[in-house]
């Protein structure tokens, strides 16, 4: 399970495999280490943050090998040290970049083999999740309606919120947090964390394209003003009821969902480019054999490889206007925010510069290519059920409880009601609108809960606000037989 206290050298550990085998091909390129270790440090994980440090000492008068030594000793991590080892000899004996490409393999084997046992964790907290959610509230809305008709105290209505707004909830909540502890940090998808420079930027750059111009941080402020007024306005003329509360929410809080979705959006861009990347880089391959890297450029962007040849397209027409490689190139990941497509042009860029073979330094990037997006897909099929059982348990969970509110409230309680027991027509109401509350809270935890399989966390605002209003849809067409 994931530790607080060994969470750094995880973190270090997940990028073992690309960063090794991205070292391993600019060595083979022949590219001077202090520019290998450079190129290493381009990142915002724990491992590239120590090799940052590790340049930096270098260039502050320290050997290669005692600097490196230093980094192995600020871990606790075998296969870090073991990794810094191979480094050091790579160093020292003037070796090529295979020594470093075998141990990559092997961390990936490594993680493939963590990563189906995440799997199996994953599946059992998927079904506990989904359990819990259908049978516990149903459970005790059954027992509180029926109780209420044959007692001569009917259960009190904060007894009913109390569970529905928190013990059930912490349930879920519990769950949750269990899975997102036992989530290796290998498991969640190489991007920029929510709000970063990095999204931003490639928010800013999905919108130009679209032929929107505009800085959103300038935007933030007016944004959340507007959405504030309107918010408060809409608040004193729609009524108390749970729909309009969850409007008025959405509307205060409409810069952030339009944000989050703008991302998401500009994720999906970025997915589209990753996944033409190893066929791009292969025909590339075989179409610029003898050519120049200029070539390269030219072959990807006229070969209709989606967001990607976009891209090159856009790197095609800078060489039109005189811009060397190396400036056509640049940027093309930071535009996407893609970590796949940023380090497949660090490579070719790593190879112009020490002037490598092209149909070399092509293979070797599309290999890296092959090996990255081979692995993100694996992760995705590893989960691909556990994730349609909770898309399934959406559809399922508000249904059953409207089944059940519907039930119950159809019972005869008159020969009770003679007898002078009590009364179950106001607990169910107070039932039903508990459970509607219920139900947006686990639409909610359902998006998080998702989001963490998938490892884009990013991506629980976009499916809580598909979740949300599809449960409390079902829940009314299930418990009323039209909504609300």
């Amino acid at each position: 399970m994931f530790s607080f206290f060994n969470r750094r050298d995880m973190e270090m550990e997940a990028e073992l495999p690309s960063v090794l085998r991205l070292m391993g091909a600019q060595l083979n390129f022949q590219a001077r280490f202090e520019d290998v270790l450079e190129s290493a440090g381009r990142g915002e994980t724990p491992f590239h943050e120590e090799m940052r440090k590790v340049r930096a000492e270098i260039e502050a008068g320290e050997s290669v090998p005692s600097a490196l030594a230093g980094m192995a000793g600020r871990t606790r991590s075998l296969a870090v040290k073991r990794s810094v080892t191979a480094l050091a000899q790579c160093y020292s004996r003037g070796e090529r970049g295979e020594r470093l490409k075998r141990l990559a393999d092997e961390f990936s084997r490594a993680q493939r083999a963590a990563l189906k046992e995440y799997s199996a964790k994953a599946s059992m907290l998927g079904l506990a999740f989904i359990s819990a959610a259908c049978i516990l509230p149903s459970l005790f809305l059954a027992l509180i309606v029926a109780g209420s008709g044959i007692m001569r105290e009917s259960i009190p209505p904060e007894t009913v919120w109390l569970a529905f707004a928190f013990v059930l909830p912490a349930v879920l909540a519990a769950i949750t947090l269990l899975l997102w502890l036992s989530t290796p940090p290998f498991a969640r998808r190489r991007s920029s964390g929510f709000l970063t420079r990095e999204e931003v930027g490639a928010i800013e750059a999905f919108l130009e394209r679209k032929g929107i111009k505009v800085r959103i941080g300038a935007l933030v402020l007016p944004a959340f003003a507007v959405s504030g007024i309107v918010g408060i306005l809409l608040s004193t003329f729609v009524g108390e009821s749970l729909p309009a509360l969850v409007a008025c929410a959405i509307v205060l809080l409409s810069p952030l969902v339009a944000y989050s979705i703008l991302s998401f959006l500009a994720e999906r861009k970025a997915r589209n480019a990753e996944s033409f990347l190893p066929d791009a880089l292969l025909h590339a391959a075989s179409a610029c054999e003898g050519a120049g890297f200029d070539e390269v450029i030219r072959s990807i962007a006229g070969a209709g490889y989606g967001e990607l040849s976009s891209e090159f397209q856009l790197a095609e027409r800078r060489l039109e206007a005189g811009a060397g490689f190396k400036e056509a190139i640049s940027g093309i990941g930071r535009r996407l925010n893609s970590a796949l497509v940023d380090r497949a042009v660090a490579l070719l860029l790593s190879a112009y510069e020490t002037g490598a073979d092209l149909g070399e330094a092509i293979r070797e990037t599309a290999e890296d290519a092959v090996e990255l997006f081979s692995a993100e897909k694996e992760k995705a099929a590893a989960l691909a059920v556990q994730r349609y059982t909770l898309f399934a348990g959406i559809l399922l969970v508000p249904w059953i409880l409207g089944f059940i509110a519907r039930a119950v409230s159809q019972f005869d309680y008159s020969p009770m009601a003679e007898l002078g027991l009590g009364s179950s027509s106001a607990v169910l109401e107070v039932g039903k609108d508990a459970a509607r509350l219920y139900l947006l809270i686990f639409a909610c935890f359902s998006a998080v809960f998702i989001a963490i399989q998938e490892g884009e966390p990013r991506k629980a605002v976009v499916y809580a606000l598909a979740f949300v209003p599809v449960a409390l849809a079902i829940f009314a067409l299930a418990a009323e037989g039209g909504l609300w």
